[in-house]
């Protein structure tokens, strides 16, 4: 059983419409918006929400994790090229491997649902997810030290043809000895 925190910055790209073959000499020269960039006034938005997650390996390599995020204080999508994370949560299956048997790398697979909000607009995705993580377990400095690893990874949290959201995270996890 294990338990987590992340600070996560995520990017949500929207897709411009994208026209078929042009009749006439003369191409278009800008891709219309589509109607997600003309409500959320921008092609390319960025967010940052803080994240908890708990998961509990059903296998020595295999767990199963749960997470949970919200908006911090500081974001409610106001700022320019700015979303707020009104909500997110997902549910993965974590395959894990040990390098040199300190650094865990893992697979993050799943499912998620995530809200974007930003004054007059606002959007709920849900989506297939996935991602790697690696994280440092502290114990390797000194064995009498908690049981806490110090990570962090890359997530694509939704994508689709007219959107997608992406990021980073990094934290601290810790493994309870049950």
């Amino acid at each position: 059983l294990y338990a987590g925190y992340d600070r996560t910055h995520i990017n949500f790209e929207i897709a411009g419409l994208y026209p078929g073959p042009v009749a006439g000499p003369t191409p278009p020269t800008t891709t219309p918006q589509s109607s997600l960039q003309t409500e959320f006034g921008s092609s390319n938005l960025s967010s940052n929400f803080n994240q908890i997650r708990a998961g509990i390996r059903v296998l020595d390599v295999i767990g199963i994790e749960a997470h949970y995020g919200r908006k911090d204080g500081s974001n409610d999508g106001s700022a320019p090229n700015t979303v707020a994370v009104n909500n997110y949560e997902g549910i993965y299956f974590v395959p894990t491997g040990t390098v040199l048997g300190t650094l865990e790398v893992a697979a993050v697979l799943g499912y998620d649902w995530i809200q974007l909000d930003r004054p007059g607009a606002s959007v709920s995705l849900h989506s297939v997810a996935y991602g790697v993580n690696a994280e440092l377990p502290i114990r390797v400095f000194w064995d009498k030290l908690p049981d806490f690893r110090l990570g962090g990874g890359f997530m694509v949290y939704q994508h689709d043809s007219g959107s997608r959201v992406y990021g980073s995270h990094f934290g601290v996890r810790y493994d309870f000895s049950l």
